[in-house]
């Protein structure tokens, strides 16, 4: 049985992946960047909860990988391991225990918005 990638549960966010692609720390910036990033991932989240509770492993690879993209360009970096997981879940195991799997998301997710409104 596979493992979820370990959540920190410290930093939900790095900043610092931003600070490398840009070469500059801009809170102004960051803060639209990441809440673009949560506005825009809200709808692909549910979407992805509903693949993997309907299992949907194609569904589940390409929602994941969309995610997990933009989740690591904003230093999201607990919820890109967690997608990345879900993506290659998809493509080979298939999906194991997607209930759970649908929760931790749902738990990566709310984390990362947490931090973005407190930012």
């Amino acid at each position: 049985m596979a493992t979820f990638p370990e959540n920190s549960e410290f930093n939900p966010v790095d900043p610092n992946a931003m600070i490398s692609l840009f070469g500059v720390e801009d809170k102004t910036l960051f803060s639209k960047l990441m809440n673009s990033f949560v506005e825009k991932t809200e709808g692909d989240i549910q979407g992805l909860c509903t693949a993997l509770t309907s299992n949907e492993p194609q569904t589940v690879v390409e929602i994941a990988h969309k995610i997990k993209s933009a989740a690591r360009s904003i230093g999201a970096n607990d919820l890109a391991a967690l997608c990345e997981f879900l993506e290659q879940q998809g493509k080979s195991e298939g999906l194991e225990r997607p209930q759970d799997m649908a929760v931790e998301l749902g738990t990566r997710f709310e984390q990362v918005s947490q931090f973005v409104a407190a930012y």
